[in-house]
């Protein structure tokens, strides 16, 4: 051992060296803190991209769901006025009236069985 150093001396190097390290640590962790409060998170980012992605097949079928609907309910339609038409064009008018009378209440019967059943 050095004779120039007393134990007293080495442990207070010691302990100095280790308060400078915990110092430097500190003032590291400190920087990292404000870098990490200047740049934005990124987590916030991503959820909202997954809950976009997420939503867009659901958005599709809804759309898609719609389209189907509306193209039924014009065929709906168009075949309730072919078949007004036709009833128009009958000779007579008790089997005309007749005949329209047939076709509503199949185009009512009809949209009654698509209605979904309420309590």
């Amino acid at each position: 051992m050095d004779p120039h150093f007393s134990d007293a001396t080495a442990s207070s190097l010691r302990i100095a060296g280790a308060a400078a390290l915990r110092l430097d640590l500190l003032q590291e962790a400190e920087e990292d803190r404000l870098a990490a409060k200047g740049r934005p998170r990124l987590w916030p980012l991503v959820v909202a991209i997954l809950a976009l992605v997420a939503l867009l097949p659901v958005f599709y079928y809804v759309v898609r769901g719609s389209m189907q609907q509306s193209e039924w309910r014009q065929e709906a339609e168009a075949q309730h006025a072919e078949a007004l038409w036709r009833c128009n064009s009958l000779q007579g008018r008790e089997a005309s009236d007749s005949c329209q009378l047939r076709v509503n209440a199949e185009a009512r019967e009809a949209a009654q069985s698509r209605l979904p059943d309420t309590p």
